[in-house]
């Protein structure tokens, strides 16, 4: 029900869009195929030569995402098959990652395509990675409703206008600014000044919850986002994890940024919010009462748990990015995120001790390798799929 935005990231993206759609099977209806899309787009004003759609249908995914632990609760949707398939279709050498409901700046192909951007990013190696700050607006209507003209009017298309809108009307912010975890560590305020010219460094993960949007070299240094996700939650945080784990590094593009659309809640947020009518419950307490698998959160961060446990066993730590070192102030905004899902706690704790071991291990081979002189390997790794 999002596709209608496709209209404005081909105004504002002159090239190649590798655009992945879920085309379930209407009762009584005839299965969508790539091709009715491509008209659709078409008719929108995007050029047939520029887009690679692949279409997912359910049955594509029987047996794959909607059979798993994930994909049985109500209203999943396998955003990450969709990801992934979509990265899967990209022909060029580099790649910018977006979300349809984030709408990328007037200038962000001018920006990448600079000679000096060129330069930097090919200085940096394959395991660099460029962040798209991102940014939000007010609903424009009182009442809880799309009012799509006027949300459409006043979403920020050029750095210029922007800037206004966030300085001087406030009507443009940080993306998500009650969940600082989230895109705390982008550099807004270092952004305002920045030169379309340089990369800034992003020298710290203020928390493992940072899912900032990125251009990429589109290559086999790129993990594929972990299937075993779907619906809301977890996501896209969990492929950013992995990322830093294998040694990537970050830097903020200047001058550019996507602003989030501001659309309903879906009914896989709502299921997320846990409440009764979409409503967001707080985590309930942790006795020998509570039934965490009952929530969808508690769902997904049971997978997003295991996830961080394979992530020690089968990811080597080569990172090169560390955490930020919290202040007081900063610890009252940014809580202990391991003890903010929706998990036991003796889970929790059980995970604590294999990370503690593993942080222990990996400082013993470092110190090993230092001792005998040996370069630390920088080996292929065999991404497996996650199991649930």
């Amino acid at each position: 029900d999002r596709l209608w935005m496709m209209e404005h990231f081909c105004k504002a993206w002159p090239h190649s869009i590798s655009i992945a759609i879920l085309a379930p099977q209407m009762e009584g209806q005839k299965q969508k195929t790539s091709s009715d899309f491509l008209d659709t787009l078409q008719a929108m004003g995007c050029k047939p030569e520029h887009l690679s759609i692949a279409v997912v249908t359910e049955a594509s995914l029987n047996g794959e995402n909607l059979d798993s632990a994930a994909g049985a609760a109500e209203g999943s949707y396998p955003i990450n098959v969709l990801r992934n398939r979509a990265l899967e279709q990209v022909q060029t050498t580099h790649a910018v990652y977006l979300d349809i409901d984030f709408w990328p700046s007037s200038n962000l192909f001018k920006v990448l395509n600079q000679i000096s951007i060129r330069q930097q990013l090919l200085q940096k190696g394959d395991k660099t990675a460029l962040v798209v700050p991102a940014f939000q607006i007010f609903r424009q209507c009182r009442e809880y409703a799309d009012c799509r003209e006027e949300n459409v009017q006043a979403m920020p298309q050029t750095r210029q206008e922007l800037v206004h809108k966030f300085q001087v009307d406030h009507s443009v912010f940080q993306f998500d600014p009650t969940n600082l975890g989230g895109h705390g560590s982008t550099r807004y305020v270092q952004w305002l000044s920045q030169s379309p010219t340089k990369l800034l460094e992003i020298p710290c993960f203020l928390s493992d919850r940072y899912e900032p949007y990125l251009v990429f070299r589109h290559c086999q240094n790129v993990p594929p986002f972990q299937e075993a996700f779907s619906g809301y939650g977890k996501n896209k945080m969990t492929w950013v994890m992995q990322l830093r784990r294998m040694g990537w590094q970050f830097y903020q593009l200047g001058s550019v940024f996507a602003t989030h659309y501001p659309h309903l809640d879906s009914e896989t947020r709502q299921l997320w919010n846990g409440g009764s009518d979409g409503q967001l419950l707080k985590r309930p307490d942790d006795d020998e009462t509570t039934d965490f698998m009952s929530y969808r959160r508690g769902q997904v961060d049971h997978i997003f748990l295991e996830f961080k446990k394979w992530l020690l066993k089968s990811v080597p730590d080569q990172s090169i990015v560390p955490k930020c070192y919290k202040d007081e102030q900063l610890s009252a905004l940014l809580p202990d995120d391991d003890y903010r899902l929706w998990v036991p706690t003796h889970d929790i704790e059980e995970y604590r001790r294999i990370a503690d071991t593993d942080t222990d291990d990996e400082q013993d081979e470092h110190n090993d390798s230092v001792e005998d002189g040996d370069e630390e390997s920088e080996g292929q790794l065999d991404y497996e799929e996650l199991e649930p």
